[in-house]
């Protein structure tokens, strides 16, 4: 489904989507913007393999962690959406 900005907000006001936290600020014209997370979960090893499971560990951003340049990571979305 693609719905634009005023569609989007409608959705979320009447119950056919929600977005949580919902901010009118975060909509635009044709998409609503989504926040990440503190928490991002990174491969530990080299080669991946998509046949199977591969080790991740769980890292908690802050000042003392940024996302780089060639770090590999799937963030976590602070904002839930769900239709």
């Amino acid at each position: 489904m693609i719905l634009t900005g005023p569609e989007i907000t409608s959705a979320s006001q009447d119950g056919r989507l929600r977005i949580d936290p919902f901010l009118p600020a975060q909509v635009n014209p044709n998409n609503c913007n989504v926040r990440l997370g503190p928490v991002l979960l990174t491969c530990t090893e080299e080669v991946l393999d998509s046949h199977r499971p591969n080790p991740t560990r769980r890292i908690q951003i802050g000042d003392d962690v940024v996302p780089s340049p060639g770090m590999r990571g799937m963030p976590f979305a602070f904002t839930a959406v769900k239709p």
